[in-house]
């Protein structure tokens, strides 16, 4: 009879405090900073793989060889034409799964430094 195999349980959300982004109207003057920090859950579900692929990166561009790299770095390029400059996104990577590829973990550049 074969061992029953057990999946590793994900771990309990992080928590994470929401802080006030950007720059302050009032840099320095704490006392009138009314903004209300509410406290959320980071969650990720568990996936079966840890095997990432790097799609675009800082100093790095080399995957363009096949189509899913290429279709990635021109949604990429889609993103900064199409917000004029506004909204650029970086370090994009993915997990596979089953259906295909899922994008995680992407960092976005504004012009106010978040979304």
């Amino acid at each position: 009879m074969d061992p029953i195999r057990r999946q590793p349980q994900p771990e309990a959300p992080a928590k994470l405090l929401l802080v006030p982004h950007g720059p302050s109207d009032n840099e320095g003057d704490s006392s009138d900073n009314d903004e209300d920090l509410e406290e959320v859950d980071l969650v990720e579900p568990w996936r079966s793989t840890t095997r990432m692929e790097k799609y675009t990166g800082t100093l790095d561009n080399r995957h363009w060889q096949d189509l899913k790299s290429a279709t990635i770095n021109a949604f990429t390029h889609f993103v900064a034409a199409d917000s004029a400059c506004e909204y650029l996104l970086a370090d994009l990577q993915g997990t596979y799964i089953r259906e295909g590829t899922i994008l995680i973990d992407p960092m976005s550049h504004t012009p106010l430094g978040y979304l």
